[in-house]
């Protein structure tokens, strides 16, 4: 373990989030926000891509020529850099305004809506830490993305996709009517065509650099991903109860659902690694999906999203226990001094 103390605060971070979750509390659930959001605020330079975002952040010019050279792609984050830094603010300053407002949609998420308690059990402590550290990018995208489906939001769609490309993926699903998810593709194609197709090459240029980007980096295996993998059949299967699926139809639907996420999990999720992104995106919209039921509190939903997330939380500790394999200020454990 390269930082025991370092280990010691991610564990707590998870506990007190846990601990929120189980027993309703949403004074604890803040102080974990609060917790979380200065630990990250002041991690230094702690983070296999902190490095890039302060890099970004520093590259931002402020005031009105600043404005003007946001990229068009993904820009909401650039943004929310560029509002800082013409206030004045460090990247200490961005990271907090960053926790406030990822804490406050998820704060929206779990007090408002009662049957987003499987997706907070579940995943929600991991992935919200992870999106302050490391993930910062996509991190923003993933509430937005939960409530533009839990309200079939065209608005908070539209701010997930300038938040993060990736959440394209949400777009058949609850958001658009018929009708109007026809005249949104047509404007978009229009769009697309009036401007020669410039946006579209921005696109593809995009997906090419991150996929043969992330491809060069990080090394695939059988076990890259099951994590996440996993985590979709769980909320496959807590979105199957939420439709009322009960014993022996459950079981059969649960068994042919296993065997289709294992198939993709080898063939496209170990192999490639921007499904990653892709698999964490439908763990997110299942469980949005699921959250839209009326139906009341289900005791098999409770303790699978339990149960699961002490494993999904063990895995996230035992990543940070062997981030020292990055050689960058000890992978992304906080770094001491900057809090002391």
């Amino acid at each position: 373990m390269c930082d025991p103390v370092g280990f010691m605060i991610y564990s707590g971070m998870l506990m007190t989030l846990y601990i929120s979750l189980i027993n309703r509390n949403y004074f604890v659930l803040c102080i974990g926000f609060f917790l979380c959001t200065f630990i990250a605020a002041f991690r230094g330079e702690a983070g296999i891509d902190t490095y890039l975002y302060i890099a970004r952040f520093n590259a931002i010019e402020p005031g009105f020529s600043g404005f003007y050279n946001i990229p068009i792609i993904e820009s909401f984050l650039p943004f929310l850099m560029w509002i800082t830094k013409t206030l004045g603010g460090s990247f200490i300053h961005f990271s907090i305004l960053f926790g406030a407002i990822i804490s406050l949609l998820y704060f929206r998420i779990l007090k408002n809506i009662p049957n987003s308690i499987y997706f907070g059990l579940a995943c929600f402590p991991v992935i919200y830490i992870d999106s302050l550290f490391n993930g910062v990018r996509i991190g923003l995208a993933y509430p937005l993305i939960f409530l533009a489906i839990f309200y079939s939001s065209s608005s908070l769609f539209t701010l997930g996709i300038f938040s993060h490309i990736s959440a394209l993926i949400a777009a058949p699903f609850k958001i658009f009517s018929n009708k109007n998810f026809f005249i949104f593709i047509m404007l978009t194609i229009s769009f697309l065509i009036i401007f020669d197709s410039e946006i579209a090459q921005l696109f593809l240029q995009r997906f090419d650099s991150k996929f043969n980007q992330y491809q060069n980096i990080y090394t695939r295996n059988a076990y890259g991903g099951i994590a996440d993998s996993s985590l979709l059949y769980v909320a496959s299967l807590i979105f199957l109860r939420s439709k009322n699926l009960n014993g022996k139809s459950f079981l059969m639907t649960a068994a042919p659902l296993l065997i289709g996420v294992v198939f993709l999990h080898i063939f496209l999720v170990s192999q490639y690694v921007f499904m990653l992104r892709v698999v964490r995106f439908l763990d997110i919209i299942f469980f949005a999906l699921a959250s839209q039921s009326s139906r009341d509190f289900d005791k098999l939903s409770f303790y699978l999203s339990l149960s699961f997330g002490v494993l999904y939380s063990l895995n996230f500790l035992r990543q940070i226990a062997s981030s020292c394999n990055y050689d960058l200020n000890n992978g992304f454990l906080p770094l001491i001094h900057n809090l002391l």
